[in-house]
Protein backbone atom coordinates (compact mmCIF):
# COMPACT_ATOMS: atom_id res chain seq x y z
CA UNK A 1 0.00 0.00 0.00
CA UNK A 2 2.76 2.43 0.90
CA UNK A 3 4.58 1.46 -2.29
CA UNK A 4 1.49 2.38 -4.40
CA UNK A 5 1.07 5.72 -2.68
CA UNK A 6 4.75 6.48 -3.18
CA UNK A 7 4.53 5.63 -6.89
CA UNK A 8 1.42 7.79 -7.32
CA UNK A 9 2.99 10.73 -5.52
CA UNK A 10 6.22 10.40 -7.44
CA UNK A 11 4.31 10.25 -10.74
CA UNK A 12 2.32 13.36 -9.79
CA UNK A 13 5.47 15.29 -8.92
CA UNK A 14 7.15 14.26 -12.17
CA UNK A 15 4.16 15.21 -14.31
CA UNK A 16 3.67 18.58 -12.63
CA UNK A 17 7.36 19.46 -12.81
CA UNK A 18 7.65 18.74 -16.54
CA UNK A 19 4.99 21.32 -17.39
CA UNK A 20 2.21 18.84 -18.17
CA UNK A 21 -1.21 20.23 -17.28
CA UNK A 22 -4.64 19.07 -18.29
CA UNK A 23 -6.45 21.64 -20.37
CA UNK A 24 -9.32 22.90 -18.32
CA UNK A 25 -12.27 25.12 -18.92
CA UNK A 26 -11.61 28.82 -19.13
CA UNK A 27 -13.92 31.33 -17.52
CA UNK A 28 -14.69 34.45 -19.51
CA UNK A 29 -16.10 37.84 -18.58
CA UNK A 30 -19.84 38.05 -19.29
CA UNK A 31 -19.15 41.01 -21.61
CA UNK A 32 -17.48 38.59 -24.05
CA UNK A 33 -20.51 36.32 -24.39
CA UNK A 34 -21.46 35.85 -27.21
CA UNK A 35 -18.34 36.64 -29.21
CA UNK A 36 -17.92 37.01 -32.97
CA UNK A 37 -14.69 35.88 -34.62
CA UNK A 38 -13.35 37.82 -37.60
CA UNK A 39 -10.58 35.93 -39.39
CA UNK A 40 -9.61 34.98 -42.93
CA UNK A 41 -8.54 31.48 -41.87
CA UNK A 42 -11.55 29.14 -41.58
CA UNK A 43 -9.46 26.27 -40.18
CA UNK A 44 -8.19 28.46 -37.35
CA UNK A 45 -11.73 29.71 -36.62
CA UNK A 46 -12.85 26.09 -36.34
CA UNK A 47 -10.18 25.39 -33.68
CA UNK A 48 -11.16 28.53 -31.75
CA UNK A 49 -14.83 27.58 -31.85
CA UNK A 50 -14.01 24.17 -30.37
CA UNK A 51 -12.01 25.69 -27.51
CA UNK A 52 -14.69 28.29 -26.81
CA UNK A 53 -17.46 25.68 -26.99
CA UNK A 54 -15.66 23.55 -24.38
CA UNK A 55 -15.53 26.58 -22.06
CA UNK A 56 -19.14 27.61 -22.72
CA UNK A 57 -18.27 30.81 -24.57
CA UNK A 58 -20.87 31.15 -27.28
CA UNK A 59 -19.64 32.08 -30.76
CA UNK A 60 -22.07 34.38 -32.54
CA UNK A 61 -22.95 33.81 -36.19
CA UNK A 62 -22.58 37.52 -36.95
CA UNK A 63 -21.20 40.70 -35.46
CA UNK A 64 -24.76 41.98 -35.03
CA UNK A 65 -25.54 39.04 -32.73
CA UNK A 66 -22.48 39.47 -30.53
CA UNK A 67 -21.44 41.45 -27.48
CA UNK A 68 -17.74 41.31 -28.35
CA UNK A 69 -15.65 40.88 -31.47
CA UNK A 70 -12.39 38.94 -31.63
CA UNK A 71 -10.77 40.43 -34.71
CA UNK A 72 -7.59 39.01 -36.20
CA UNK A 73 -5.82 41.97 -37.75
CA UNK A 74 -2.85 39.99 -39.11
CA UNK A 75 -2.40 36.29 -39.83
CA UNK A 76 0.85 35.11 -41.36
CA UNK A 77 1.94 31.61 -42.28
CA UNK A 78 5.59 31.23 -43.20
CA UNK A 79 7.65 28.31 -44.43
CA UNK A 80 11.37 29.11 -44.25
CA UNK A 81 14.25 26.77 -45.10
CA UNK A 82 16.45 25.98 -42.11
CA UNK A 83 18.94 23.52 -43.59
CA UNK A 84 20.10 22.83 -47.14
CA UNK A 85 21.70 19.77 -48.72
CA UNK A 86 24.89 19.84 -50.82
CA UNK A 87 22.85 20.80 -53.93
CA UNK A 88 21.23 23.76 -52.18
CA UNK A 89 17.83 22.12 -51.71
CA UNK A 90 15.98 22.55 -48.43
CA UNK A 91 15.94 19.50 -46.18
CA UNK A 92 14.31 21.14 -43.19
CA UNK A 93 11.81 23.99 -42.91
CA UNK A 94 10.58 26.13 -40.04
CA UNK A 95 6.81 26.50 -40.22
CA UNK A 96 5.53 29.52 -38.34
CA UNK A 97 2.05 30.90 -37.88
CA UNK A 98 1.61 34.32 -36.26
CA UNK A 99 -1.64 36.03 -35.45
CA UNK A 100 -2.30 39.51 -34.08
CA UNK A 101 -5.71 40.27 -32.71
CA UNK A 102 -7.83 42.60 -30.64
CA UNK A 103 -11.11 42.35 -28.78
CA UNK A 104 -13.68 45.07 -29.28
CA UNK A 105 -17.24 45.82 -28.32
CA UNK A 106 -19.70 46.27 -31.16
CA UNK A 107 -19.40 50.04 -30.69
CA UNK A 108 -15.63 49.86 -31.30
CA UNK A 109 -14.39 50.26 -27.74
CA UNK A 110 -11.42 48.03 -26.91
CA UNK A 111 -11.59 45.29 -24.32
CA UNK A 112 -8.10 44.18 -25.40
CA UNK A 113 -6.03 46.59 -27.50
CA UNK A 114 -3.68 44.12 -29.05
CA UNK A 115 -2.70 40.51 -28.55
CA UNK A 116 -0.29 38.35 -30.46
CA UNK A 117 0.60 34.69 -30.52
CA UNK A 118 3.01 32.59 -32.55
CA UNK A 119 3.42 28.87 -33.02
CA UNK A 120 6.20 27.12 -34.92
CA UNK A 121 7.27 23.64 -35.90
CA UNK A 122 10.16 22.06 -37.76
CA UNK A 123 9.37 20.05 -40.89
CA UNK A 124 11.93 17.55 -42.16
CA UNK A 125 11.65 17.52 -45.94
CA UNK A 126 12.65 14.81 -48.39
CA UNK A 127 12.13 15.85 -52.02
CA UNK A 128 11.61 12.21 -52.99
CA UNK A 129 8.64 11.97 -50.58
CA UNK A 130 6.60 15.04 -51.59
CA UNK A 131 3.16 13.60 -50.72
CA UNK A 132 4.37 12.49 -47.30
CA UNK A 133 5.91 15.92 -46.68
CA UNK A 134 2.67 17.64 -47.69
CA UNK A 135 0.60 15.55 -45.27
CA UNK A 136 3.20 16.06 -42.53
CA UNK A 137 3.07 19.83 -43.10
CA UNK A 138 -0.74 19.75 -42.89
CA UNK A 139 -0.54 17.78 -39.63
CA UNK A 140 1.96 20.26 -38.16
CA UNK A 141 -0.19 23.18 -39.26
CA UNK A 142 -3.20 21.67 -37.45
CA UNK A 143 -1.05 21.29 -34.32
CA UNK A 144 -0.09 24.96 -34.56
CA UNK A 145 -3.76 25.95 -34.88
CA UNK A 146 -4.57 23.97 -31.73
CA UNK A 147 -1.72 25.59 -29.79
CA UNK A 148 -2.67 29.06 -30.95
CA UNK A 149 -6.35 28.57 -30.19
CA UNK A 150 -5.42 27.56 -26.64
CA UNK A 151 -3.12 30.60 -26.31
CA UNK A 152 -5.82 32.99 -27.53
CA UNK A 153 -8.38 31.37 -25.22
CA UNK A 154 -6.05 31.77 -22.21
CA UNK A 155 -5.49 35.43 -23.10
CA UNK A 156 -9.22 36.10 -23.47
CA UNK A 157 -9.83 34.49 -20.08
CA UNK A 158 -7.76 37.34 -18.59
CA UNK A 159 -9.90 40.03 -20.24
CA UNK A 160 -11.98 41.60 -17.47
CA UNK A 161 -14.70 43.06 -19.65
CA UNK A 162 -13.70 46.63 -18.79
CA UNK A 163 -13.12 49.05 -21.65
CA UNK A 164 -9.39 49.76 -21.94
CA UNK A 165 -9.71 52.31 -24.77
CA UNK A 166 -12.58 54.12 -26.43
CA UNK A 167 -13.23 53.80 -30.15
CA UNK A 168 -11.59 57.21 -30.74
CA UNK A 169 -8.52 56.24 -28.70
CA UNK A 170 -8.29 52.99 -30.65
CA UNK A 171 -8.29 54.85 -33.96
CA UNK A 172 -5.40 57.03 -32.74
CA UNK A 173 -3.58 53.98 -31.38
CA UNK A 174 -3.94 52.06 -34.66
CA UNK A 175 -2.74 55.11 -36.64
CA UNK A 176 0.37 55.30 -34.43
CA UNK A 177 1.03 51.58 -34.91
CA UNK A 178 0.73 51.89 -38.71
CA UNK A 179 3.07 54.90 -38.74
CA UNK A 180 5.63 53.05 -36.59
CA UNK A 181 5.45 49.97 -38.84
CA UNK A 182 5.93 52.09 -41.95
CA UNK A 183 8.95 53.83 -40.42
CA UNK A 184 10.58 50.55 -39.42
CA UNK A 185 9.96 49.04 -42.89
CA UNK A 186 11.64 51.97 -44.62
CA UNK A 187 14.81 51.69 -42.50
Amino acid sequence: MIKRITIILLSSVLLSSCGFHLRGKYEYAPELNPIAIVSEDRDFIYELEEVFDFSDLEVADSIAGSNAILEFTTEEYERKPVTLDERGRATRYRLQYTARYRVMTRSGDALLRRGSTTASRILDYDSSQVLQADSEEEFLREEMYEDMAQAVARRLARVTGEIVATAEEMQEYEAEIRLYEQETESE
